[in-house]
């Protein structure tokens, strides 16, 4: 199973409570986490060890930083959404030439799959809303239209066929 070693950021602020509820977290579902990951992308994750800093910053997965504040379900599915970027990192054809919108297109066609899978719709719809609201404040969000892109594609099959075809460089953005 994929190794990940969470640190806090600093100790200027308290961050070891997310810390241990990331910890936590990986502890009872990494594995889930995982396999879910590699089924429904057909991938492996490269890394078998990573470490994450748990901070009062944006997250991100290069380097994974986890954002402590976020509520329960929103640090769930952030720390879902960041392994994402991690096993799709590179794989997509000229991945070095996609915008963070490309990048977030790509990923939501199978992020969509694994969060229906382990924690199921209602939950999957709330992250959505959560997620589709973030930017909003500077005007439109790029996670709400990566969002409505990938699920034009109304079937698992559908989103999996343009997946593939981005994945071998049939399809271009």
């Amino acid at each position: 199973m994929l190794k990940i070693n969470f640190y806090p950021e600093s100790d200027l602020k308290d961050f070891a409570e997310a810390v241990t509820i990331f910890e936590k977290m990986w502890q009872e579902e990494g594995e889930r986490i995982t396999d879910t990951w590699e089924r429904v992308t057909g991938l492996k994750f490269i890394e078998t060890e990573i470490n994450a800093v748990v901070a009062d910053l944006k997250s991100c997965s290069h380097p994974l930083t986890l954002r402590y504040s976020n509520e329960y379900d929103f640090k769930k599915s952030t720390l879902v959404h960041e392994l994402g970027h991690r096993i799709l990192y590179r794989r997509e054809s000229s991945a070095g030439n996609k915008t963070t919108f490309e990048r977030h297109k790509f990923l939501f066609l199978v992020l969509y799959d694994v969060f229906c899978e382990l924690y199921g719709q209602e939950f999957t719809y709330k992250v959505i809303a959560w997620d589709s609201s973030l930017g909003k404040d500077k005007g439109r969000s790029m996670y709400e239209d990566a969002w409505q892109w990938a699920l034009q594609y109304k079937t698992k099959e559908e989103r999996q066929k343009i997946y593939k075809e981005i994945l071998s460089g049939e399809y271009v953005f």
